[in-house]
């Protein structure tokens, strides 16, 4: 499996044990707060939510899947989230381990984990997202995807070899 840890932030503000230095945001919750001297607003958000989305529509175009599948959700119920998730999903029972996704689908599910309302890995027999804390994306693949690596890269994206803490495979 290729393994890659995709996120906003630049390697190169990493001390000698892969902590992260700068102070960014690292939340849907943090909009409206001042970072580096500067707003954090909606439309950034949005950006930048957008180019995770893209990775991984453009992982699964390389693979030539169709489907993710949800594994291991675990979603925050409370009314407040089921309210939210419903904006996206008519049904919220219909997120749950096992169900298989569309693209479409895949970009709700995907928006709403980024936004802390829900949590799932999403898996294929070739492919994998994991979601981690603090706009971490994680994704494995059965090729190299040199081609979907070069595309996320220019989004501005950073993509790093990197194996998902959130793996079950060494468990």
């Amino acid at each position: 499996m290729f393994c890659y840890r995709i996120t906003k932030y630049n390697p190169e503000y990493r001390d000698s044990r892969g902590a992260y230095l700068r102070d960014e945001w690292t939340s849907y919750s943090d909009i409206g707060k001042k970072f580096q001297g500067i707003i954090f607003d909606y439309d950034t958000y949005l950006k930048t939510e957008s180019t995770y989305i893209n990775a991984i529509i453009t992982f699964m175009e390389c693979l030539h899947l169709d489907k993710l599948c949800i594994n291991k959700q675990d979603s925050y119920r409370n009314d407040s989230n089921i309210a939210y998730i419903s904006k996206y999903f008519s049904d919220t029972t219909v997120l749950r381990d096992g169900a298989c996704f569309d693209k479409t689908a895949i970009t709700n599910i995907s928006r709403l984990v980024l936004r802390e309302q829900f949590w799932c890995k999403l898996e294929a027999d070739s492919m994998y997202v994991h979601f981690g804390w603090d706009y971490y994306m994680y994704i494995g693949s059965n090729k190299k995807c040199s081609s979907a690596v070069t595309t996320i890269k220019k989004t501005g994206l950073f993509v790093e070899t990197f194996v998902s803490p959130y793996s079950d495979e060494d468990k």
